[in-house]
C-alpha cells in the first residue's frame, strides 16, 4: 500500500505542478519533485536542462519529469490494463488544464501523440522490426518534436517563416530519433534483466556485438555489473563548454 500511494503522490504532483507552472505560479517544492525525479531517472537531459535560461527550465523541467512518469508505465505495472488507466489518467489531466498550456504555444497534437505513443508500447513487448519503426517511436514520443500535422500544414505555405518552421521542425525530428535511440541503448542492461529486448530485429542479425560481450565477459556475465553502468563524469564538463560555446 505504501508503494501504491507513493505512485500516487508523485502523479499528483507533477500534475499540480504542470497546472502551475502554466500559471507562472508555481510550488517550489512541487517543482522540486520533477527536478529531483529527472535527475534520478534521466541524469543527461537533467544535465542539459540546467543550461535552459530561467524562463524556460521550470516548464522544460515539468515536461521531462511527465515524459519520465509516462516512460516507466510499462515497467511499473504488470497488468496492461492497470496501465492503460494510468494513461488515461495523463489523458485526462491534460485535458482539464489545456487552456493553461495552450498560452505557451504548446501543440494539443503533441501530447495526444506521445500519449498514444505510450499507449502502443504498454501493448507490446517484441523487439522493434527495423531502425524505421524505432525512430517512427523515438519521433511520437518526443516532447521535442513538432506533430506530424504541423509540417504538413506548412508545405503549401511559401511563407519564409513558414519554410524555416519546416526546416527547424524537422531538424528537431532528427533530434527526437537520435534520443529514442540513445534512450534504447541506455536502457539494454535494465531491459535485460527483465529478458526484454527492443533492439531492431533487423540491426541484431547483421550487427557484431563481440565489443560488448567481451566487457560482459570481464564481469562474469552480470548485465548489471556496476562496472557497465558507469556514468561519463565529464559529462557536465562537456555540456558547460558546449554551452559556453553557444553549441547548445
Amino acid at each position: 500500500m505504501a508503494e501504491v500511494s507513493s505512485v500516487l503522490l508523485g502523479r499528483k504532483v507533477i500534475y499540480k505542478t504542470l497546472k502551475n507552472v502554466w500559471r507562472n505560479l508555481s510550488n517550489n517544492n512541487n517543482l522540486n519533485y520533477c527536478l529531483n525525479l529527472v535527475k534520478k531517472c534521466d541524469y543527461e537531459s537533467y544535465l542539459s536542462t540546467l543550461l535552459l535560461r530561467d524562463r524556460q527550465r521550470d516548464g522544460a523541467f515539468v515536461l521531462r519529469a511527465l515524459q519520465v512518469e509516462l516512460s516507466q508505465i510499462r515497467d511499473l505495472v504488470s497488468d496492461r490494463q492497470i496501465g492503460r488507466m494510468r494513461l488515461q489518467f495523463w489523458k485526462d489531466a491534460i485535458n482539464n488544464i489545456y487552456e493553461l498550456i495552450k498560452r505557451h504555444d504548446l501543440s494539443r497534437a503533441l501530447f495526444d501523440r506521445i500519449l498514444r505513443a505510450r499507449e502502443s508500447q504498454i501493448r507490446s513487448d517484441i523487439p522493434f522490426s527495423n531502425i524505421a519503426e524505432l525512430e517512427r517511436v523515438s519521433i511520437a514520443t518526443s516532447p521535442n518534436t513538432a506533430n506530424d500535422d504541423d509540417d504538413n500544414n506548412h508545405k503549401d505555405d511559401d511563407d519564409d517563416n513558414n519554410h524555416d518552421d519546416v526546416i527547424l521542425n524537422r531538424a528537431v525530428g532528427h533530434l527526437g530519433k537520435a534520443q529514442g535511440i540513445i534512450t534504447l541503448l541506455r536502457a539494454i542492461p535494465h531491459n535485460a534483466a527483465k529478458n526484454i529486448v527492443y533492439i531492431p530485429v533487423s540491426l541484431m542479425m547483421k550487427t557484431p556485438i563481440n565489443l560488448y560481450l567481451k566487457s560482459l565477459e570481464r564481469c562474469d556475465f552480470n548485465p548489471l555489473n556496476p562496472k557497465l553502468q558507469l556514468r561519463n563524469s565529464w559529462l557536465p564538463i562537456v555540456l558547460l563548454i558546449n554551452r559556453i560555446r553557444l553549441k547548445i
